[in-house]
């Protein structure tokens, strides 16, 4: 008994740092800024979608917004995207990509994309990427050995 007790609580600790790790990517690429204008960023972004089997059409709202056609994924879900690029004061970008899911039972999913955007940071800046990725290990090593 003791043994599934100890096995348990360690499936847990692991999967709670599993949970703080991502939870450090969400929280850096949130707040990201490019020091690339958003017309270098953007087409990092499409090379990504159309990599994914994703096309881009065009949202009549000037070039720093575009949105996916439905797309089947490989879960069988319905997935499209909708992405910003927000120019900043300093001449940089901050990229927002948000995601509107229906799974094959019909079920409404939306939210921002932090792994598409982190996917981007490793196209356009691999430095600040490897940078994110290594504070978001040690969030999950330190949650591991607490």
């Amino acid at each position: 008994m003791l043994f599934v007790i100890v096995v348990h609580s360690l499936g847990c600790s692991y999967f709670q740092a599993a949970g703080e790790k991502n939870r450090v990517i969400r929280m850096e690429m949130e707040r990201y800024v490019y020091d690339e204008p958003c017309e270098r960023v953007f087409p990092e972004l499409r090379q990504v979608l159309f990599q994914d089997g994703y096309a881009v059409r065009n949202t009549g709202e000037g070039g720093m917004t575009l949105e996916t056609e439905w797309t089947r994924d490989r879960s069988d879900n319905d997935r499209r995207y909708l992405a910003q690029g927000i120019a900043t004061q300093s001449q940089g970008c901050q990229l927002r990509v948000s995601f509107e899911q229906i799974s094959a039972a019909g079920n409404r999913q939306s939210g921002r994309d932090t792994d598409m955007e982190l996917r981007v940071l490793q196209r356009v800046d691999p430095t600040d990427h490897a940078e994110i990725l290594r504070k978001a290990e040690a969030a999950y090593q330190a949650s591991v050995s607490s």
